[in-house]
């Protein structure tokens, strides 16, 4: 029969080895890190004078650090920038608008900085591109963009000295859009800003007269290829603002979350270590002499 300390050993050993047998669990997704060093295909687009954008320390999220707008504001129309992340149509051809399952990101108002309007933050934009249903021909091509910002949620002032999370709900959140080349070769913004991406998605839609006409998104192939964060123009006035956390999904085998961090330190020298794997099977080595000297005494009191 085992002893007492006989049991106390084993049940010490078998709680030992089970450290080395991986846990079980669901399993989030995992953010894809940009640093400056490795930006994974972001960059800096539609950059004026007054305005920049890079990953800070400022105001971490999510580990540390995140996306910061600056405008120093002292020309009208100068203070704008944008981070953008793009990609060949061609090489992800099931990345369609009507496939779009998550949009999301978070943004951040810094009150000690910002003097611009009180309504105002970074917005999170979405580049399409149909082909008008006719893929071997390039002209009746159209392209542009749809925006959220939450004052078209009836959200009349954005929050301040706090991380804010915005998921776009296709069916109810309403989207803007600005056509970079509409019918016709039309460019500027449709001011119609009730329409949700369903809405876009259900038919011809239009602005004002005197708008860009936008296209039909129901007929031919609607692209997306690109999604932007950025601030300005005409917002006329200082700022300090923060994005993180940008989520862009087509469906469980396409879901991207983007992560802004400060590139890592410089690792110092390594130092020898031991696996998590090794780490069990060693403990057991150690506890073998204890082990011994139990059975050992055992025999002597027999």
């Amino acid at each position: 029969m085992k002893t007492a300390r006989t049991r106390v050993v084993c049940a010490f050993l078998a709680a030992v080895l089970s450290m080395s047998m991986p846990a079980t669990g669901f399993a989030a997704i995992t953010p894809v890190t940009v640093t400056p060093t490795n930006p994974q295909g972001w960059t800096v687009v539609n950059q004026r004078s007054d305005a920049s954008v890079a990953i800070t320390t400022t105001q971490p999220r999510n580990g540390l650090g995140s996306l910061q707008f600056d405008v120093n504001f002292t020309t009208a129309g100068q203070d704008k920038v944008d981070f953008e992340y793009a990609w060949n149509p061609a090489d992800y051809p099931t990345r369609l608008l009507g496939n779009l399952t998550t949009l999301a990101f978070e943004y951040y108002r810094d009150s000690t900085v910002t003097t611009v309007a009180s309504h105002l933050h970074p917005v999170l934009r979405i580049g399409w591109y149909n082909d008008g249903g006719t893929p071997a021909d390039t002209s009746d091509d159209t392209q542009g963009r749809l925006i959220y910002e939450d004052i078209y949620q009836g959200i009349a002032t954005a929050p301040e000295d706090q991380w804010v999370s915005r998921t776009i709900d296709p069916a109810t959140t309403k989207l803007w859009m600005y056509c970079n080349w509409c019918t016709g070769g039309s460019t500027g913004v449709v001011q119609n800003f009730s329409l949700s991406l369903n809405d876009w998605l259900s038919g011809q839609q239009s602005g004002i007269p005197g708008d860009p006409v936008p296209p039909d998104l129901s007929q031919g192939t609607t692209y997306v290829w690109s999604v932007n964060t950025g601030v300005g123009s005409g917002w006329n006035g200082d700022l300090r603002m923060h994005v993180d956390q940008i989520r862009l999904a087509f469906g469980p085998g396409d879901d991207s979350l983007f992560n802004f961090e400060p590139d890592p330190a410089a690792e110092p020298r390594a130092v020898p270590t031991l696996s998590p794997t090794a780490l069990p099977f060693l403990m057991v080595l150690l506890m073998l002499p204890l082990l011994r000297r139990t059975g050992l005494r055992q025999k002597v009191m027999r």
